[in-house]
């Protein structure tokens, strides 16, 4: 994830020197400020991200689980949405 967003704002920060409007070389000194790691209120915080998305997949796992859990011996289980919450946890 902070290889793309430096890509692009590596790719952003070109194209802001490239047009040398003022405005476009004012947001361009902050945006280097930003990826030298001089600004810090404009970082995103990855550890925080990737809690985010563990935490949702966790919660769709522990839904999957009891859909499953709710299932007795012998019964077919139909299409819908335990395939759903499924292959939305499949990577």
């Amino acid at each position: 994830m902070e290889e793309e967003e430096r890509e692009a704002q590596s790719a952003k920060l070109q194209e802001l020197i490239r047009r040398g409007t003022p405005a476009d070389l004012q947001e361009a000194n902050r945006l280097m400020k930003v990826m030298a790691g001089y600004d810090n209120r404009h970082k995103t915080d990855y550890r925080a991200k990737a809690a985010e998305e563990v935490a949702k997949v966790q919660q769709k796992a522990k839904i999957l689980e009891e859909m499953l859990q709710s299932q007795q011996p012998g019964e077919r289980i139909a299409e819908g949405d335990v395939f759903e919450v499924g292959s939305s946890l499949a990577v």
